[in-house]
């Protein structure tokens, strides 16, 4: 993520625009912190996202100074492992990238900050509920297309209609309910479809006829007028309301109150394997892939207990395949990394060529 501000001095203003970049390599985290080190396909993941990212800020136009977690091979006292080195050495290939471009102004005009998974494993488990997070974890969505259902009689016989439907910033329901709690957007979508349906005379006139009125001319005349917005809007409300009433029913059907609340408790330490293992034991419908996400928290929370006797106990109870428990075990490979060298910082500035240098030379 790409963040840039302008504050100007004359007026207390400042802009700020986001873009997200990805490098592209699905299999990115399995080469850099899988069971079978390789240091020739780590390096050359690392080398490839070092130029790609370095690619974005030469295409910006943007230098940055580059903020990293040091890896404790800065301490000599200490040993460290391919894995505590992976973003000082994205950084530092960051860096040489630029540096290696012919004319290109080495003056610092932003910042990079360089992380790894190892900094944060629980996100990507836990259930989000944020309207945005919910539609991209529980519905059938690839990037930013939705498909619709629609009833439209005339065609299909009553049988629903598929629409692909773009949820991204040019939809202004979307924009302002993606970031809101469901609970929150739910209320914010009912609000806007009375709002509608009092201020608009298409809507009114629908509702009048509905309630069993009889249309006059110059109620047929005042729809038709006001029908070109009355198809836009209520299509943007409708949707949304169909997706928020998914939504809401997947929560109810799925558990997923109950569920989150273990998630979030297990976080703040205020649950632990007594909690997991009376979940799984009193809830045999837990979906296979909920049952994997909780035992990974737990995994990631507690690791050290990877091979105790209650986590065999919990497994027992997941009853989940091979595969499944293969990838709770492996959270072990993402485990301390973080906390080993959360005292280190380091950073690659134009201004200190001469530590740059010294680390190019450690990575070569």
């Amino acid at each position: 993520m790409f963040q840039k501000g302008d504050k100007t001095s004359s007026e207390e203003m400042s802009a700020v625009f986001q873009l997200g970049f990805v490098t592209d390599d699905e299999r990115a985290l399995e080469k850099l912190f899988g069971v079978e080190e390789s240091s020739r396909i780590s390096d050359e993941c690392l080398s490839l996202m070092a130029t790609r990212i370095a690619t974005v800020f030469a295409s910006l136009g943007e230098f940055p100074s580059i903020r990293y977690h040091a890896a404790k091979s800065l301490d000599p006292a200490t040993v460290t492992t391919f894995r505590e080195l992976i973003p000082t050495k994205l950084a530092a290939g960051v860096l040489d990238c630029l540096l290696k471009l012919p004319g290109f102004p080495q003056k610092e005009t932003c910042e990079l900050l360089v992380l790894d998974r190892s900094i944060d494993q629980i996100a990507p488990l836990m259930h989000e509920w944020t309207y945005d997070a919910m539609c991209h974890d529980l519905l059938n969505i690839e990037g930013n297309k939705y498909m619709h259902e629609v009833s439209v009689p005339s065609k299909t016989g009553g049988l629903p209609e598929k629409k692909e439907v773009l949820l991204e910033d040019h939809d202004p329901v979307w924009l302002e309910l993606r970031d809101a709690h469901i609970a929150e957007a739910s209320e914010r979508l009912h609000e806007k479809m009375t709002r509608f349906m009092s201020k608009n005379k298409a809507a009114q006139i629908y509702q009048h006829s509905r309630d069993g009125g009889e249309l006059s001319t110059r109620d047929l005349q005042k729809m038709v007028q006001a029908l070109p917005q009355y198809n836009e809007q209520t299509e943007k409300l409708s949707i949304h309301a169909d997706i928020a009433a998914k939504l809401n029913r997947l929560v109810g059907e799925l558990g997923l109150k109950e569920l989150g609340q273990l998630e979030q408790d297990l976080v703040f330490g205020d649950a632990g394997t007594d909690e997991v293992l009376n979940y799984l034991g009193t809830k045999p419908d837990v979906t296979r892939e909920n049952k994997l996400r909780l035992l990974m928290i737990y995994a990631a929370i507690y690791p050290e207990k990877i091979k105790d006797h209650h986590v065999i106990k919990l497994m027992e109870l997941a009853r989940l395949p091979t595969d499944d428990m293969n990838a709770v075990h492996n959270m072990r490979l993402l485990e301390g990394s973080f906390d080993a060298r959360r005292t280190y910082t380091g950073i690659f500035s134009v201004f200190n060529k001469v530590g740059i240098n010294r680390s190019l030379k450690c990575f070569s």
